[in-house]
């Protein structure tokens, strides 16, 4: 096995690139964590608006299958158009609302969400999604993929 990206990381379109994301409570499609000790969400963000743009409550959900719903606190952290990260912060099992200003437009929002902590939520938990409620009414593009890290058992060919 060489030493490529893809045999150590499982990338995954959650939530299909769409304008005005937030408009409405929105919930990705569920992750499954059974293999792997890691999940990263990436939440790109765009708007047409220089002058400010919508925001949303995040929130990670945890389940014993494909129907998640139960909150569970994460960790997250923003980075700015010009590649500045944030602080890692934690965020409760009520998530966390993204910033509405000026030049926050085209963030991208990072949530870090670990096996034991799903596992921890319920019997039997290994899958995680991440929803969106919407707080401020401002058109925002946006997308979410999640990312699988720390294979319990890596491999050429990494399995769901």
């Amino acid at each position: 096995m060489s030493n490529m990206w893809s045999e150590y990381n499982k990338a995954r379109l959650v939530l299909p690139p769409a304008l005005d994301r937030w408009s409405t409570s929105d919930t990705g499609v569920a992750v499954h964590m059974e293999n792997y000790k890691r999940l990263t969400f990436l939440v790109p963000t765009g708007s047409s608006d220089t002058e400010s743009c919508g925001s949303a409550t995040i929130t990670v959900k945890a389940g014993a299958d494909a129907n998640a719903a139960t909150a569970i606190a994460f960790k997250y952290r923003t980075c700015s158009s010009a590649g500045v990260y944030g602080t890692l912060t934690d965020a409760s099992s009520t998530g966390f609302t993204t910033t509405n200003a000026l030049g926050a437009y085209d963030w991208t929002y990072i949530i870090e969400v670990d096996a034991p902590t799903v596992a921890a939520a319920g019997t039997d938990f290994d899958y995680a999604t991440i929803s969106f409620t919407e707080v401020e009414d401002q058109a925002i593009t946006s997308c979410v993929l999640a990312v699988l890290s720390e294979p319990r058992y890596p491999q050429g060919t990494l399995v769901e």
